[in-house]
């Protein structure tokens, strides 16, 4: 019985992990624009996170080159994205990756 619960568990578990991660660019706008604090920081947190676990390197996000000065905080990356999305209205079908992806290779092109 233990075993069962378990496995539940981790199926549970694993398809909630495989939705956070398939996170839609709305979805990413609707948080990083909302109007409380919980959205903003669940932005923040999101934005991050997507950076910790696709960017390999930390210089480079689904093809794009990404190159932050020495120094860069997480804070200015988090404004980056955030100011972005308000000058990108019309993003399409883009998922929160690709648009992380864009906006950091936009603030902090690699030349």
């Amino acid at each position: 019985m233990r075993l069962f619960l378990l496995l539940v568990f981790l199926v549970g578990f694993s398809g909630l992990a495989r939705a956070e991660v398939g996170l839609s660019g709305d979805d990413l706008r609707k948080y990083c624009g909302g109007p409380n604090s919980w959205d903003k920081t669940y932005c923040s947190r999101k934005i991050i996170a997507i950076l910790e676990a696709e960017s390999g390197n930390g210089r480079q996000l689904r093809g794009r080159g990404i190159c932050t000065p020495d120094g860069t905080t997480k804070g200015q990356l988090i404004d980056a994205v955030t100011a972005w999305l308000k000058a990108h209205k019309n993003t399409g079908q883009a998922t929160a990756t690709d648009i992380i992806a864009m906006a950091l290779s936009s603030e902090f092109p690699c030349r």
